[in-house]
């Protein structure tokens, strides 16, 4: 779903650590991310979202961009508008033929990603969709939250409601569209119809 920007509320929370995991789901039902595109999956997990090498190594096992499975994250390049899907280890046969660089990798060439053209030279802004599955939230969900996700306002209207307790005790501070605001002026936001920029960091105490 494509998201309106002239209707965007820009949302920036500071929460204690337990209320972070109330905005994982958000993260699995698929989001937009505003990034610097023409670079690889690697470097975008790297070095915009900050992701630890090993954490992607060890916990990214299935990587498909536009629909096609991935092999070489340093190879394959994000362009704006992709869709971008990453999973942990899948079970069975489905899990072992898709996974990165795995031992079946060369049965599935139809479904495969390759890089048919050249990128556009230089880094440039972009978005594109990310979709996270049976990945662990506390894992690599923070990195998202903290990068910035773009969602439908009735999608964190959700959140609100269901995580209602935990984010009453749990909010520290509260930033709309670059102002200081409390959790009153957050209450009185309507989410219908708006498209959020949601920005989640966890405060340390």
């Amino acid at each position: 779903m494509a998201l309106k920007h002239s209707s965007l509320i820009e949302l920036r929370l500071t929460v204690g650590p337990q209320a972070v995991s109330c905005f994982y789901p958000l993260l699995s039902s698929g989001f937009m991310i505003r990034v610097q595109v023409g670079c690889s999956i690697h470097d975008l997990l790297r070095d915009q979202l900050g992701i630890d090498g090993k954490l992607v190594e060890t916990h990214i096992q299935t990587v498909f961009l536009n629909g096609k499975a991935v092999d070489d994250l340093h190879q394959s390049i994000i362009e704006d508008g992709c869709v971008l899907s990453l999973s942990g280890a899948l079970p069975g046969m489905v899990g072992a033929a898709f996974r990165k660089s795995g031992f079946y990798a060369g049965f599935r060439e139809a479904v495969s990603f390759r890089n048919n053209k050249a990128p556009v030279s230089g880094p440039r802004p972009g978005s594109l969709r990310v979709k996270l599955f049976n990945l662990t939230g506390p894992t690599i969900g923070p990195f998202f939250l903290r990068h910035g996700i773009e969602i439908a306002g009735t999608e964190l209207e959700e959140v609100f409601q269901t995580c209602a307790d935990t984010l009453s005790d749990g909010l520290r501070s509260v930033k709309i569209n670059g102002r200081e605001s409390t959790s009153k002026g957050l209450r009185a936001l309507d989410l219908k119809h708006r498209s959020i920029r949601l920005f989640v960091e966890a405060s340390m105490d």
